[in-house]
């Protein structure tokens, strides 16, 4: 990919739209996490604790998405597909982030999306 096409891709709908997802995704996994924070027993502390990490890895890794870096795309994906998991435990609460993550891994299996951050391998 040359770098003309990542400028100009850097100002894609496409991008944006990914990015902002991935905004989402950490804000409302910060807030559930510390939703789930104070709201249950002590036992739930490391899980919630570990949505609130996850929430804030996500938000790097939309930074990095808006910022056309190849490694956010795969971050993003990893973090996406963890969530999975994540929301299903933390039902009721999870099925924002199910919902989210649902749109998250669609879009990201989009092969312009793909083109943008080029990205192949395991985690494409």
């Amino acid at each position: 990919m040359t770098s003309q096409s990542i400028t100009r891709s850097d100002n894609s709908p496409e991008v944006k739209t990914l990015a902002r997802l991935q905004f989402i995704n950490g804000i409302s996994a910060i807030v559930i996490g510390l939703l789930v924070l104070i709201s249950v027993e002590e036992s739930q502390l490391g899980f919630s604790m570990l949505i609130v990490i996850f929430g804030t890895v996500a938000l790097v890794a939309g930074f990095g998405l808006w910022n056309i870096k190849s490694w956010a795309y795969k971050v993003a994906k990893l973090i996406t597909l963890s969530y999975f998991i994540l929301a299903i435990l933390a039902l009721p609460l999870g099925f924002i982030l199910l919902t989210i993550n649902a749109i998250l891994l669609l879009y990201l299996r989009k092969p312009e999306i793909k083109e943008i951050y080029d990205v192949s391998g395991f985690l494409s």
